[in-house]
């Protein structure tokens, strides 16, 4: 997410990078969020080739797998394949690119102008011969970068912001589309050539379901905020708060964790619809602590202090 020099794609809310980085770009206009990760190949063609049938398709990771927020290592293995009638030439040509475009979120709403993208340039132009295909991978990072937020438009100098600090736990989505030749102009918008033709776009989309798993140790803790939202924190007096709200009427576990790991404080409660659950914390030393609520398959969970 380190930018050695950039162009910009307005359409896709797209920055061009000759370095891989990870960003969620902001919209004052949506009121609804929609995280992506979008990944750009800048390739060429200097006749302007205008009808190419390239496909896509994800190899890596494979539909089902379980990724750890924060500490887990995740990256994108794809093909590209050209089943056009045309050898494709990305090696002489100029303001010509071809895009893959990626998305990971919880929901499934229509891509939105907020989003965050995964950016990578080509080590090398290349050209793909009739049904010749070719392997890219993504560069690896932490599945914590791709929560990293940015707002545009984007200032040289800008520092991301985890916007996703704790999501929910849950599947998720990865899909990598070709988005056509275009170019991008001078104030960074991306278009698409006004003949660009495609006549086969049912391949040009590609995508597998993982699921994400939020921290459970301190140590990942530290390193996001809160998924409850304890209250007052520190704890002075003695009772410490936080709202939850049960699916339906259901018992629960409330368990509280020193810096160890150690179970220093159980209750158990039954609750029903949005509640304030109220703990005791009194008889606690000062310190640090986790506070954990189990009920039925999910689970809340957030660091404390308590300050005697």
């Amino acid at each position: 997410m380190y930018l050695e020099k950039k162009r910009t794609d307005q359409r896709n809310n797209v920055h061009f990078t000759s370095a891989l980085y990870c960003s969620l770009i902001k919209s004052v206009y949506m009121k609804k969020l929609f995280t992506s990760l979008t990944l750009l190949l800048a390739v060429c063609s200097l006749h302007g080739q205008t009808i190419a049938d390239l496909s896509v398709q994800i190899i890596s990771p494979q539909s089902g797998a379980k990724f750890h927020y924060l500490d887990d290592d995740i990256s994108i293995s794809y093909i590209l394949k050209n089943n056009g009638q045309d050898a494709i030439d990305f090696i002489t040509d100029s303001m010509v690119s071809v895009g893959v475009y990626s998305s990971i979120d919880s929901a499934f709403p229509s891509p939105a102008t907020q989003q965050m993208t995964y950016l990578l340039s080509p080590e090398s132009r290349f050209t793909l011969g009739v049904d010749e295909e070719l392997t890219f991978h993504t560069d690896t990072v932490k599945t914590g970068r791709l929560f990293s937020l940015y707002e545009t438009p984007f200032q040289p100098g800008n520092q991301p912001f985890l916007y996703r600090d704790m999501p929910r736990a849950g599947h998720f989505v990865l899909f990598v589309r070709s988005i056509g030749f275009g170019s991008g102009d001078a104030t960074g918008n991306w278009v698409e050539s006004s003949d660009y033709n495609d006549p086969v776009d049912s391949n040009n989309f590609s995508f597998v379901i993982i699921e994400m798993q939020r921290p459970i140790s301190i140590g990942e803790i530290n390193a996001c905020s809160d998924a409850l939202q304890l209250y007052p924190n520190p704890a002075v007096s003695g009772t410490i708060y936080f709202d939850y709200e049960f699916a339906g009427t259901e018992s629960a576990a409330v368990r509280v964790a020193d810096a160890t790991g150690k179970t220093v404080l159980v209750k158990d409660i039954t609750g029903s619809g949005m509640q304030t659950v109220q703990v005791d914390v009194s008889a606690l030393n000062a310190g640090l602590y986790i506070m954990e609520i189990s009920t039925g398959g999910r689970r809340g969970i957030s660091k404390f202090t308590v300050e005697n």
